[in-house]
């Protein structure tokens, strides 16, 4: 007759079986755990040995405390004791400047790129996390009160991904199971657990949460329902933002200059989530910047929607905002005169200028198809500047069916200069300094297109703050 504790065990290990198999993920395949020590990790890194064919162990040593390293080398001896097939322990290195604000939201950016660099090295297509359901409560106590949007209270997803290694997605099996049953997963298979002091403490926002749901346990019922109400609410928010840049007609995007169109009576029908994330995301492609836009600028914009004839342009991340009647127009904003920047560009060489635009520079050959001989070594690309519109529209004259765009687009095009400082060529516009020797290519490439910003938002789970 088998005991009580091996039932309990092999209950528990059906139970996960049968997540990872709603969760999609091959049992033969490999698949990594971030191992912190604590008894969820731990009896997750326990029960993936039993499931998967192969389990590769991950402790992150964040140095932020002096027992960090003591506690990385005896958790490194229980995931050894478990039997997984390897492990690595990875000290961070903070350069010698801890942050002194938002340490766990910098160490734990450190912490997931460090394990998913290991998985991509490895190329095991999963990391497994063992968040679980007080995590998920805590998660959105943190968040309401820190005024978060619906999206951020819908919590952890059961699979996400991290936006600088899509090839790897983010797996959390347990966020069903309590912390109870988790630790009776440890008791029973005898493993023991490392305690981090930081838990139980009121240094951290997160502590501090966790120490009053475990004084008012019973908010934790009415606690998942809310959460699973604003899942639901965040997955239709996804799909109507999908739609609108698929096929609404509300976002018209110039795939040349990389400025866009908005619908502004189209923007304004949408629930106010939803054209929250529409704009966040067209600025974020548009200003070629990973932040999220702030709701107070929200306002702001949509404000300037309500009365385009009283609004004047606006700047938000960088993004310039022009009002006109019916669509406003979005553009790349412009640096001030003591922020601009030449970049460097050699003959031969192609560059990704301003993280938007794909440039090469090679020797121009004659109508004999000679090279021409480059008198000077050294080029440059900068942005256009005001003085520069004569020599755009010398070029633009040439090529009659050609034409100037708006001016708040021109200020963030690029301009080939060479060391004094004479334009050789404005790529966009056709002008061209032919006794420089030198031609260039120009596109329209960035770095994150728009489709990508937007799948991107669909597929993670990584929520920006927006105060």
């Amino acid at each position: 007759l088998r005991t009580r504790a091996s039932m309990a065990t092999s209950r528990f290990l059906k139970l996960f079986s049968d997540s990872v198999e709603k969760l999609g993920i091959p049992r033969s395949s490999a698949v990594a755990i971030g191992v912190s020590g604590g008894s969820d990790s731990i009896a997750l890194t326990h029960l993936a040995r039993q499931a998967f064919k192969e389990v590769v162990s991950i402790t992150v040593d964040h140095r932020l405390r002096e027992e960090s390293s003591e506690e990385a080398r005896r958790t490194a001896e229980i995931v050894k004791k478990i039997g997984v097939d390897e492990h690595h322990t990875v000290a961070l290195d903070w350069g010698g400047q801890i942050p002194q604000t938002k340490v766990q939201e910098h160490a734990r950016t450190k912490r997931y790129s460090a394990m998913l660099e290991i998985c991509r090295e490895k190329k095991i297509p999963a990391l497994m996390t063992a968040h679980h359901l007080e995590d998920q409560i805590e998660t959105f106590i943190a968040r309401f009160f820190k005024s978060s949007r619906v999206e951020g209270l819908a919590c952890m997803r059961a699979e996400s991904s991290w936006p600088s290694f899509p090839e790897t997605i983010l797996v959390r099996p347990l966020l069903d199971w309590n912390k109870e049953s988790l630790v009776r997963v440890c008791e029973e298979g005898g493993y023991e657990w490392v305690e981090d002091p930081t838990n139980s403490g009121d240094v951290y926002h997160r502590s501090r949460v966790r120490k009053v749901i475990s004084q008012n346990p019973h908010i934790k019922p009415g606690v998942i329902g809310l959460i699973d109400t604003c899942g639901l609410v965040k997955d239709k928010i996804r799909d109507i933002v999908s739609k609108v840049f698929s096929s609404s007609g509300y976002v018209r995007i110039n795939r040349t200059y990389g400025y866009a169109y908005v619908d502004v009576a189209g923007i304004c029908s949408l629930e106010s989530a939803v054209a929250y994330r529409v704009l966040g995301l067209l600025m974020q492609f548009i200003g070629a910047t990973s932040k999220s836009l702030k709701h107070k600028h929200y306002m702001s914009i949509m404000k300037m929607f309500q009365n385009p004839y009283r609004s004047k342009t606006a700047t938000f991340m960088k993004c310039t905002i022009t009002p006109q009647p019916h669509n406003f127009l979005f553009t790349r904003q412009a640096p001030e005169r003591d922020h601009r920047v030449q970049t460097p560009i050699s003959v031969g060489e192609t560059i990704c200028w301003d993280r938007r635009f794909e440039i090469s520079l090679h020797p121009l050959r004659d109508e004999r198809g000679d090279l021409i001989e480059t008198r000077r070594r050294k080029f440059f690309v900068r942005h256009l500047l005001t003085n520069d519109h004569w020599f755009a529209k010398f070029g633009v004259r040439k090529v009659r069916s050609y034409g100037l765009p708006n001016e708040h687009v021109r200020g963030g095009l690029p301009v080939i200069v060479d060391e004094r400082g004479k334009v050789v060529i404005i790529p966009l516009f056709k002008f061209i300094d032919k006794t420089a020797g030198v031609a260039c290519e120009c596109q329209y490439k960035p770095e994150r297109n728009l489709e990508a910003v937007v799948t991107e938002y669909i597929t993670c789970n990584m929520i920006p703050t927006d105060k």
